[in-house]
């Protein structure tokens, strides 16, 4: 599974705040902070979103 892992977000310090896997169509694992909840809003928008589709 390592192979199929995208780093698609860095820090200015080079951490790794995102992850996506090749091929699954809604996996992500990212760092953010709750504090900046506009962002936070919209990954969980993208995800209900998803889950309303697979149910149509």
């Amino acid at each position: 599974m390592e192979k199929d892992l995208i780093v698609s977000a860095h820090a200015k310090d080079g951490i790794i705040e995102a992850i996506e896997v090749k091929g699954k169509k809604f996996v992500l694992g990212l760092q953010w902070h709750p504090e900046h909840l506009e962002n936070g809003k919209l990954i969980f928008k993208a995800f209900a979103d998803d889950i309303k589709k697979g149910s149509e």
